[in-house]
């Protein structure tokens, strides 16, 4: 071993251990903090970042501005990366005993910021960004995540906060198409997927706000859109994160005629190969009724057709009542619909729900069965079923 690598190797050391003095000391003679690990290919930063060694990281930064953006050998994470990463989301443990979102935002701020290592994070975050802005752009090589990715995973909106004052593309896509909304919706941080639709609101404008409400809402490469992870799971928080993506899309996107209609956001079908539901499928399948119920309710704002005249008024009101058809009846790859698979699951107020906004009970899918025939083994779904007239007449022209 050379006498650089040597001094290398005591300087990742003396960053693992806190030593300070043998830092500045090794930085004065040479040492260089780019150099990696044979072991796990990580620089003498990366080391400092993990152990929260908060001086040691100054003087890195302050003798080799460089380091900021430099990638380990591993995954291709920077600092910023580990140290946004290895910040659980202590919001998720906390009782839900506040009222008011404010209340509950404060709370979680409050238990962050009492946390020794969440300051000391939040500490080495600021040098990073203010050493060199654009690592917030840098991603990881294994998965394309940046730094905003990693927050919004874990649900720390303090840092979302702080990486997105700094300059973090708010649409930015992972190798798999996943962006930071998405993450944050999948995993049911309302808080930071609110903290992410208000600093996009921000940054809108009356003849922007239709683009960018498409960009931020897109879907991953499986055609799955932050809002079909939402509804996916029926926890309050995963409920809450839903209702405010149907808040911001049908806020943002006004329909009209020649405009785009924010119904084929919230309809919006996966790809076949994923089945082609839309989040009204996996929401009646999980039984997630609070969110049906938000879905059918944008119909009626969203699926009007404007008439300045009484000459088109028959027109305008069969054109409404045929497109709340075709998405109350909305069919996957299979020829399922919404009401057969809240049926075939035993879910009877989204039954009832889907019924009253006009879905139908002769519709068929690929095997030939109706919603009362995958209704059999629940009597309470089917006697709701056949209280419509329609619902005995299919029943004695078909076999069950």
């Amino acid at each position: 071993m050379t006498p650089q690598a040597e001094r290398n190797k005591q300087l990742r050391i003396a960053a693992g251990q806190g030593n300070v003095d043998a830092v500045v000391q090794l930085l004065r003679r040479g040492a260089s903090p780019l150099a990696y690990s044979p072991k796990h290919g990580m620089t003498s930063l990366h080391i400092a970042t993990v152990g929260l060694h908060t001086d040691i990281v100054r003087n890195i930064l302050r003798s080799y501005p460089g380091a900021c953006t430099c990638r380990d050998k591993k995954i291709g994470a920077t600092a910023l990366h580990i140290a946004v990463e290895r910040q659980k989301d202590t919001a998720t443990t906390t009782s839900h005993v506040t009222t008011t979102i404010q209340a509950q935002q404060r709370q979680e701020q409050q238990e962050q910021q009492q946390q020794p290592s969440f300051a000391t994070t939040l500490q080495i975050v600021d040098m990073f960004v203010q050493t060199d802005p654009r690592v917030v752009h840098m991603t990881r090589r294994d998965n394309g995540s940046t730094a905003l990715h990693l927050a919004c995973w874990q649900g720390n909106t303090v840092l979302a906060i702080k990486l997105l004052e700094a300059g973090s593309n708010i649409h930015a896509r992972r190798f798999d198409g996943v962006t930071p909304l998405w993450l944050a919706s999948c995993h049911g941080h309302w808080r930071t997927a609110k903290i992410l639709l208000d600093h996009a609101a921000l940054e809108e404008t009356s003849t922007t706000a239709i683009t960018e409400c498409r960009r931020l809402h897109r879907a991953n490469f499986q055609g799955k859109t932050p809002l079909y992870a939402a509804v996916a799971n029926t926890t309050r928080e995963h409920q809450m994160t839903a209702s405010y993506l149907i808040q911001h899309i049908c806020r943002n996107t006004v329909p009209t005629t020649n405009a785009f209609d924010p119904v084929t956001l919230l309809w919006q079908r996966t790809n076949p190969e994923h089945n082609a539901w839309a989040p009204i499928h996996v929401a009646c399948r999980e039984g997630n009724t609070p969110v049906v119920r938000a879905l059918l309710e944008c119909l009626p704002q969203h699926q009007r057709v404007n008439s300045n005249t009484e000459t088109n008024n028959n027109y305008n009101r069969d054109h409404y009542h045929n497109n709340q058809q075709n998405l109350v009846n909305v069919r996957d790859a299979l020829g399922w619909t919404p009401l057969m698979l809240a049926c075939c699951n035993g879910w009877v107020p989204i039954v009832q729900l889907l019924l009253h906004w006009g879905a139908r009970l002769d519709v068929t899918n690929e095997q030939g069965q109706t919603a009362i025939h995958l209704a059999v083994e629940f009597l309470d779904v089917l006697y709701v079923l056949l209280r419509y007239h329609e619902g005995l007449a299919i029943l004695k022209s078909t076999s069950i």
